[in-house]
């Protein structure tokens, strides 16, 4: 909103990038935040398949997907960063395009995977098995979170990974 009301005030022009679940860091892991135990699903991941954890925890089996695990729309963080560069490289286009002073576009594949999918593919790549405990949904978790992509390749040269 305060984006919203300084552009309706001056002539500030700005692209909002919306976007869910970012995961992975940059090609050559020089950057990121270092985190003892991190809360995301990969660092989760991670940790089970070194040992560090007893096993990861899939939070809610009985959705209505493929599999009965959520889906989302995992966007690796290095598309996301040369999302964000993209987006000032091209801001006046994208603006001219949308014959607006703002916009706000989503940054995503517009597909998903299931966490377990997800589960499959880490132990595929890393080699590692990893156990996995079922537990009950976390409340207010949707079964489906995507973003809709049909605006994500204005700023790009094309969707995520």
């Amino acid at each position: 909103m305060v984006l919203r009301d300084k552009a309706a005030a001056t002539d500030l022009r700005r692209i909002i990038l919306r976007y869910f679940n970012p995961i992975g860091s940059d090609p050559d892991l020089e950057s990121g935040v270092y985190v003892r135990e991190p809360s995301h699903v990969l660092g989760q991941l991670a940790m089970a398949a070194q040992g560090l954890k007893v096993s990861f925890t899939i939070t809610g089996t009985e959705h209505p997907t493929r599999d009965g695990t959520g889906i989302r729309d995992y966007v690796l963080v290095w598309d996301l960063a040369q999302a964000h560069v993209a987006a000032v490289e091209k801001l006046d286009a994208v603006l001219d395009q949308v014959a607006a002073p703002s916009t706000v576009t989503n940054v995503g594949t517009g597909q998903g995977v299931t966490v377990r999918e997800l589960v499959e593919t880490f132990q595929k790549v890393s080699g590692k098995p990893v156990l996995v405990t079922e537990a009950p949904p976390r409340p207010g978790t949707p079964s489906v979170r995507l973003p809709t992509s049909t605006r994500s390749t204005t700023c790009s040269d094309g969707p995520p990974r």
